[in-house]
């Protein structure tokens, strides 16, 4: 008996010892953050300072600009008057993958780089120079066709998001442009999307491995605390067809995120170059977090380098012949970059 009891009261002991924790959120998880002005500011302050890659390459001082803004902070501010308090802090990364979310649906993304996403309209391409010859797939992200001769083909790529398997049909569509001689791919005004998206379709236009980023994350304290670089290889699907012909890249300052990955892969093949305006120098992947007054904001998640360890935050992928289109000229159908590309082509068959 006396066994019996030891038992009872061995579990009752450790009853008593964790029904507090049961009971008592708080005890586990902590009070939640306090929701004042002062504290949501030191919050996105501290966990910028913790995480963000790119204080470096960027040269962003950021003790400074703490000492800065903080001095505009107390907890009599207004929601407006601490936004606009935010927003001007985080202008200074000109950053496009720093953005920051109220609970008012409204938004704030500290790029302000000189882009122009009405510097580039597929409508044109498409009515004017394909003269309507075109088809779309992938669920509208696929554009592709055959300008008059049929020995140059076209094939653009909107975005690379979405968590289906779109990215696929690129298979039927190497296997029907399979016989022009250059195949133009325009990724203009492509903002990125997944990483699988962008390494499934690149993996058509190589026969081979191709190793052409690095990427390292912040792992620790300090600005300069990053990880060991980690690699990026394209590897050729043996299964599906692909396209190792000459290749020209149309790109411009909208050219962002996993569609600078895209580039960069491209960069790394010797039968093909990159025409128009640099990307955006916004090139990775995010993160995101939460302030306790509900506002969401995102930072990058890592540093991308290229093989030789260099970073194009700000700056891009640089293309290899610069042209960039006016409004105007789009307005008139006039497509400048497209017509020096199919100019280039011209030289090559010479």
């Amino acid at each position: 008996m006396n066994k019996y009891i030891l038992i009872i009261k061995k579990y009752l002991l450790i009853l008593v010892c964790f029904l507090p924790l049961i009971s008592c959120e708080d005890l586990i998880l902590g009070p939640d953050p306090e929701n004042t002005p002062t504290n949501n500011f030191n919050i996105l302050w501290k966990e910028f300072d913790r995480y963000y890659p790119s204080f470096i390459v960027r040269n962003i001082k950021w003790d400074s600009l703490y000492t800065c803004y903080s001095s505009r902070i107390n907890n009599d501010c207004t929601d407006k008057e601490l936004w606009q308090i935010i927003k001007s802090l985080l202008y200074n990364f000109n950053d496009g993958h720093v953005t920051i979310y109220n609970t008012n649906s409204i938004y704030y993304n500290s790029s302000h780089r000189n882009s122009n996403e009405y510097e580039f309209n597929l409508d044109v391409v498409q009515s004017i120079y394909l003269d309507r010859n075109f088809h779309s797939a992938g669920k509208g992200n696929f554009t592709y066709g055959r300008f008059p001769g049929d020995s140059i083909g076209y094939l653009h790529i909107a975005a690379f998001s979405g968590l289906s398997d779109w990215a696929k049909d690129i298979d039927n569509i190497i296997s029907g442009l399979s016989d022009v001689n250059t195949l133009i791919i325009d990724i203009r005004n492509n903002r990125g999307g997944h990483v699988p998206n962008f390494s499934y379709i690149a993996a058509s236009f190589t026969d081979k491995d191709i190793t052409f980023r690095k990427e390292i994350a912040r792992n620790g304290p300090k600005h300069s605390d990053f990880t060991s670089p980690v690699t990026q290889t394209i590897s050729p699907r043996k299964s599906s067809p692909n396209f190792t012909k000459q290749i020209i890249l149309l790109t411009n300052r909208v050219t962002a995120s996993a569609s600078e990955m895209f580039a960069l892969f491209f960069k790394q093949l010797p039968y093909s170059i990159q025409i128009g305006d640099s990307t955006s120098g916004s090139i990775g992947l995010i993160r995101g977090f939460q302030l306790p007054n509900g506002w969401l904001y995102e930072m990058p998640d890592g540093l991308t380098l290229t093989m030789d360890d260099k970073s194009l935050e700000g700056i891009g992928v640089v293309p290899d012949i610069y042209v960039r289109n006016t409004e105007e000229e789009i307005f008139r159908g006039y497509d400048r970059v497209l017509e020096t590309a199919l100019e280039y082509i011209s030289g090559w068959k010479k």
